[in-house]
């Protein structure tokens, strides 16, 4: 499996791995037949694949920092696991987002 867009890293997987992939980072199978890929949108949310071009950036980091915390994690239900760290990078995502949108318009 491929992590991180063109520039990122093979990662090797196994049976029985869960890998839960944040909002925003590419992913793709490498020919795998032993490989299956589940996607979960809630609350009626769909993807929303960007393919890396720079005019693509500020809005793709927007999109990324405002995507709804999930009530559970996968794996651990209710309680920690992704949406605690959820919680604690959201306030880091929605800076970038705007720092990004500053230097677009030439503030920063």
């Amino acid at each position: 499996m491929h992590l991180g867009g063109e520039e990122g890293e093979r990662v090797e997987v196994y049976a029985g791995d869960i890998i839960v992939i944040p909002a925003g980072v590419g992913h793709k199978n490498l020919k795998s037949e032993n490989l299956r890929i589940v996607g979960a949108y809630p609350n009626g949310r769909d993807y929303d694949i960007k393919k890396g071009k720079e005019d693509e950036r500020p809005q793709a980091e927007v999109n990324i920092a405002t995507v709804p915390i999930p009530e559970r994690d996968p794996i651990q239900g209710k309680s920690g696991g992704v949406p605690q760290l959820w919680r604690d990078l959201r306030p880091l995502l929605i800076h970038k987002a705007q720092k990004n949108t500053l230097r677009k318009e030439g503030i920063l």
